[in-house]
């Protein structure tokens, strides 16, 4: 039996070196004539640890992650080096993380015919020399700082938070027998996945809206921005350039950006809501969320077969972090409001305040939501409500700042998704509880 698991190693080993061998090779044949610090050795290397790191993670989980973290390191600062005084592209050293979660797969119990059909892949893009360098030179270093963080937050911090691990939040009550302090347990983990989520989108955004061109652009920015931040995307979206270099939007372009901004916001909110709650919970939910989305996609195709409009960037980095961490806090807050909410005023409360803490961030108030779903402090039915309630108070707070900088008088057109909003979700989320019993 040992003989056995020892030539499957073995085995294994020799596959992982042969897929830094490929990779290295057509490395070094596609960047001839440029002098280059890395070379067909370095891949091989890099497979080596791949394998080890993959192997021993049974005994001692972290050691893959930080691993990976310090090839990703390592070819974050050979890239900074190598195009210190001179452009030379960046596809050698993207390579390198990219060689060691191809070849660590050996150990992760993956069929070798997709490991073969992956590395295909991957020589035959990288292959693509033209276009891959095309878009290597338009990346900065700020993206390439960001990619790390985000790459460093997704693997290497979130394995380390425990699932039970929870912030304790103390309600007070009052007896005949005097105060009393109990402590309300707000899950880590579900707020961590959540924040890892929305850093996930705002890097998609970035990168999608940056290489946007014609008349796609609105549409996909805005949509992509409401992932991140629909109030904010709104903001952006009428805010006027000192310049001038900025074309002011008409009224139809300004309408496709508030609705799609509002379909990605609602995905965005389906997101976060099942994630918190689970599958089986969601599927009480999701005939009224899905028929919200399918609204709002439906009135964004229609603006944007009517409608054309130059591209428009949302964010200046992939990560912005101060975004992220005003998220965060507010996220926080948001949840901590709404659990000594539903303690001190009841769980039917918990609609109202959910209505309020969306005008501020509606995928906060779900997740608020949800943990208390969860928890037991609300019924099925005052959380289907309270999602509503979050997903018109944000819809309304987009309403009103469009409101203010067009006109009372013109914005008639504008409060229309709002109503229809109200109709669908509220007829809708009736319709399930009806057939549900609750």
């Amino acid at each position: 039996m040992e003989s056995m698991d020892l030539v499957g190693s073995g085995i294994n080993i020799l596959i992982a070196c042969f897929i830094g061998l490929a990779i290295g090779v057509e490395r070094t044949i596609t960047s001839q004539g440029v002098n280059r610090r890395i070379g067909l050795r370095d891949f091989i290397m890099v497979s080596i640890l791949a394998f080890v790191s993959s192997l021993l993670r049974g005994e001692s989980p972290q050691i893959w992650p930080f691993a990976f973290a310090g090839v990703l390191g390592y070819s974050l600062i050979l890239a900074v080096f190598e195009n210190m005084k001179e452009s030379k592209g960046l596809v050698t050293e993207l390579s390198f993380p990219i060689t060691f979660l191809v070849a660590g797969l050996v150990n992760f119990n993956v069929n070798i015919w997709f490991i073969a059909t992956l590395l295909f892949l991957m020589l035959l893009v990288m292959g693509s020399r033209e276009q891959l360098q095309g878009f290597s030179a338009n990346l900065h270093k700020e993206e390439i700082i960001d990619l790390a963080i985000l790459i460093a937050i997704a693997i290497t911090i979130t394995p380390m938070i425990p699932k039970t691990a929870a912030l304790p939040v103390p309600l007070f009550s009052h007896s005949e027998t005097g105060w009393h302090v109990i402590f309300h347990p707000i899950n880590v983990s579900v707020f961590w996945k959540v924040v890892v989520m929305v850093s996930f989108m705002s890097f998609g955004s970035h990168f999608i809206t940056k290489y946007l061109r014609g008349r796609s652009a609105l549409l996909l920015a805005t949509f992509f921005g409401g992932l991140v931040s629909s109030l904010a995307t709104i903001i952006l979206l009428l805010s006027n350039d000192p310049s001038g270099a900025k074309k002011p939007l008409s009224p139809r372009e300004v309408f496709l950006g508030y609705v799609a901004a509002n379909t990605g916001s609602i995905t965005k909110d389906m997101v976060v809501f099942f994630l918190v709650i689970g599958a089986a919970a969601f599927q009480n939910y999701m005939f009224s969320m899905t028929a919200s989305l399918v609204l709002f996609a439906s009135i964004t195709l229609y603006s944007f077969a009517h409608a054309e409009s130059e591209e428009i960037k949302i964010t200046d980095r992939p990560l912005p972090i101060k975004f992220i961490f005003k998220f965060s806090f507010v996220f926080a807050s948001v949840m901590i409001a709404m659990v000594m909410v539903t303690h001190y005023l009841g769980d039917k409360a918990t609609i109202f305040a959910s209505f309020f803490s969306g005008i501020i961030s509606s995928a906060a108030a779900l997740a608020a939501v949800g943990n208390a779903l969860i928890s037991n402090s609300i019924t099925p039915e005052v959380a289907g409500w309270s999602a509503v309630a979050a997903l018109l108070g944000s819809l309304t707070a987009k309403y009103l700042v469009i409101a203010k900088a067009v006109g009372w008088g013109n914005s008639t057109r504008y409060a229309m998704p709002v109503a229809a909003l109200t109709v669908v979700s509220m007829s809708t989320l009736w319709m399930s509880f009806s057939v549900t019993g609750h």
